[in-house]
C-alpha cells in the first residue's frame, strides 16, 4: 500500500497562531494551496480518500475530491489531537495557554496526568495507532489521508518505533519533523513494515 499524507490547507487558527478547534475554516490562502494540491495530486491513481471531519481537512479534501474523481470516507480516527476546551481558540500568549503547556511539559511522560479534557500523549498513541491498524485493514493499493500535522507525526513515529513508541522518542522526531499546509508525505506499507519515503512535500505552492 501507497499512503499519502497530506495536511490541510491554512486555516483561519494557522494564520492567528491560536489553538484551533473542529470549526476552524481555511483561510482565502488556504484555499488557494488546496487548488493548488488538488491539481498535482489529480496526477495520484488512488483508490479512495480518507479525511478527518474537521471543517478544514473536509474542505481541502472536498477539493481534492472534486478534481480526481474519488469519494471521501470521513473518520474520527484522523481528527487533530484533542487540546484542553480551555485553550481552543487561545494564542500561546494567553495565560491560560502558557499554564497548559507549562504543566503538559512538566508531565508528558506521566499517564496518570491529565490538565482537563485533552488527549494526553498516551490516549493520543492509543488512537492513532487503531488509524493505522485501520487503513492497513483496507487492503488499497493506494489512499490519500487528509488530515493534520499532529496526527502525521504521531504516525511516523509509530511506523519508525511501533506502537509503544516513548514519550521522549515522540517529541524528538516531533520537534524534528517540519510540516506545512498541503504537504505530501508518502509512506509504502509491504510485508507488515512501513518506508518513510518523502517527507512534506510542498512543491506544488512554488
Amino acid at each position: 500500500m501507497i499512503l499519502y499524507l497530506v495536511r490541510h490547507g491554512e486555516s483561519e487558527h494557522n494564520a492567528s497562531g491560536a489553538y484551533q478547534d473542529s470549526n476552524s475554516k481555511l483561510t482565502p490562502l488556504g484555499i488557494n494551496q488546496s487548488i493548488e494540491l488538488s491539481n498535482r495530486i489529480s496526477k495520484i491513481k488512488a483508490d479512495l480518500i480518507i479525511a478527518s471531519q474537521f471543517l478544514r481537512t473536509r474542505h481541502t479534501a472536498e477539493i481534492v475530491s472534486k478534481e480526481i474523481g474519488r469519494e471521501i470516507t470521513y473518520s474520527d480516527l484522523f481528527v487533530e489531537i484533542k487540546r484542553a476546551t480551555e485553550v481552543e481558540r487561545k494564542t500561546i500568549n494567553d495565560p491560560i495557554v502558557k499554564r497548559f503547556k507549562e504543566l503538559v511539559r512538566e508531565n508528558f511522560s506521566d499517564p496518570s496526568f491529565r490538565f482537563s479534557d485533552e488527549e494526553t500523549f498516551f490516549d493520543f498513541r492509543s488512537r492513532v495507532t487503531k488509524a493505522l491498524q485501520y487503513l492497513i485493514s483496507l487492503n488499497k493499493q493506494s489512499i490519500i489521508l487528509i488530515s493534520h500535522g499532529a496526527v502525521f507525526k504521531m504516525m511516523v513515529s509509530i511506523m519508525a518505533y511501533g506502537e509503544e513508541v516513548d514519550p521522549n522518542t515522540y517529541l524528538k522526531l516531533r520537534n524534528l519533523l517540519h510540516d506545512h499546509n498541503t504537504g505530501i508525505t508518502m509512506c509504502e506499507y509491504e510485508d507488515e513494515k512501513w518506508k518513510l519515503l518523502t517527507w512534506n512535500d510542498y512543491a506544488h505552492l512554488g
